[in-house]
């Protein structure tokens, strides 16, 4: 159902703060794209983020001799990119009877909150995998199409070293490698299985290939990599069955607060989730008769790209 200005008007005044609370809170562990795109707390629908030059990456002449002034350099011109927000929502009817009914089993609104919120995030997810699957995402020579031979799951390619010189890539356009991998789950279950990589852990002390393995492989000391399974499912309407978010791939990324404080607008980034603040937020409405209650779950958020050198895809890892 569409949320004209009215009936957001009504829901704000219906907007309840335990389900509030409840729809800020909710996570669903399969979802994996705020590691690649982390949320950004915003106060409007509209702003501007800077992406930055190269300037810290230069050796200047800093050297002071005694009693001189000290020297200067100029940062680059800074580019301002516009941020517009989309909002989202969706409502559940409850009727008097259906809430009757239930009540001794089921605080049914709650439920519903529940589902619009699993919703709301599934959308965010599918959105946001879709800008990080498409080629025009990323840099001219940061997305890369596997071949014959080069299938992770042809136990003659070398997915690691294929993985590594994506990093590398990445490294020496921003001088820094990325910190955080997403595999979708057909990636990783080869990997799970090729010889090479199970030739890497034969004197651990572990069987199996783990999302632990394979952040102590892509690691050094100096950039610990985090590692997930993009394991989320959606269903397709034309088939009625579920499938994969993440499809064939190995999404990587430079994320500078990736398990530290919240990312802000300023920091250098491949990617963000805007997010207004206060959102999302959850109201119970009555209609005029109080036969039906409408939960509803409203949210306002945008998916941007900041920084394309900062990130790079390998698509096309899994053969027929």
């Amino acid at each position: 159902m569409g949320l004209g200005i009215k009936r957001l008007d009504t829901l704000k005044l219906g907007q309840d703060p335990i389900l509030t609370e409840f729809a800020q809170r909710f996570e669903n562990s399969d979802f994996v794209s705020s590691l690649l795109l982390p949320e950004v707390k915003v106060a409007k629908q509209t702003g501007k983020f800077p992406v930055y030059g190269n300037e810290h990456m230069r050796v200047h002449d800093t050297k002071r001799p005694f009693k001189s002034p000290v020297k200067s350099m100029q940062l680059d011109d800074m580019t301002l990119e516009e941020f517009i927000l989309d909002s989202y929502g969706l409502e559940i009817p409850i009727d008097y009877l259906e809430s009757e009914y239930a009540s001794d089993f089921l605080d049914l609104e709650r439920y519903a909150a529940d589902v619009l919120m699993a919703s709301i995030k599934l959308t965010q997810e599918y959105e946001a995998v879709q800008l990080l699957q498409d080629s025009n995402t990323y840099s001219d020579d940061h997305y890369e199409s596997l071949t014959t031979n080069e299938y992770f799951n042809d136990p003659d390619s070398d997915p690691i070293s294929i993985i590594r010189d994506a990093q590398e890539t990445v490294r020496k356009k921003i001088n820094r490698k990325p910190n955080v991998i997403v595999f979708g789950q057909s990636t990783f279950n080869a990997l799970q299985s090729h010889p090479k990589v199970l030739e890497l852990i034969k004197y651990s002390q572990s069987a199996i290939i783990t999302e632990d393995i394979l952040s102590a492989i892509f690691s050094t000391k100096d950039n610990p990599v985090a590692i997930r399974i993009g394991s989320g499912m959606y269903e397709d309407k034309a088939t009625n069955s579920n499938v994969d978010l993440w499809g064939d791939v190995a999404v990587m990324a430079y994320n500078p607060k990736i398990g530290n404080r919240p990312m802000t607008s300023f920091d250098q980034s491949f990617g963000k989730t805007f997010v207004q603040k206060g959102y999302p937020w959850a109201a119970r409405t009555n209609d005029r008769l109080d036969i039906i209650r409408y939960v509803s779950v409203l949210t306002v958020y945008k998916h941007y790209i900041s920084q394309k050198d900062a990130g790079f895809c390998i698509a096309n890892t899994i053969g027929s």
